[in-house]
């Protein structure tokens, strides 16, 4: 071969190997950027999570992440001896303090907005709490936060 052709070889090598390697990119990129983007959205959500503070007579008893339609949401379940409308007071109160601004009530649910977040405060229907032995006993009631990202818009 003279060193014309043996150049061009090499060249139409390179430009081959570089297109599959962009081919393998993309067919394993899309999977691990969402694997990594519900990894950080979940761990800024619990971090969110910990700086709400608990009214009293209240526990914490499950904490689930979903991911729906491309956003990763976190749903915490809380079990309370208070009344609604002392828990109610308080959560208002505290949203607040963390920057959350109040949206409204739809559907016996609480909306709130902050920049970077949404949530959401709703009381469970008591014929659910009587299914759980542990708040079965009178005036124990549960209720769920629902956080999840937000891109701005309030």
């Amino acid at each position: 071969m003279d060193r014309q052709r043996k150049q061009s070889w090499i060249g139409t090598l390179c430009v081959v190997l570089s297109l599959l390697l962009a081919a393998a990119w993309w067919m394993y990129s899309p999977t691990a950027l969402r694997a990594y983007r519900y990894h950080r959205d979940e761990i800024r959500l619990r971090q969110e999570l910990r700086t709400i503070h608990l009214p009293p007579k209240t526990a914490n008893f499950s904490v689930k992440v979903m991911h729906v339609t491309g956003d990763t949401e976190l749903e915490s379940m809380h079990r309370t001896d208070s009344d609604i409308e002392t828990v109610n007071a308080f959560y208002r109160q505290e949203f607040a303090r963390l920057g959350f601004t109040y949206q409204g009530v739809m559907e016996n649910t609480s909306l709130f907005c902050a920049p970077r977040y949404r949530a959401s405060f709703a009381w469970m229907p008591q014929s659910f709490s009587a299914l759980d032995p542990k708040t079965s006993q009178s005036g124990t009631r549960i209720y769920l936060i629902y956080l999840s990202g937000n891109d701005g818009k309030c």
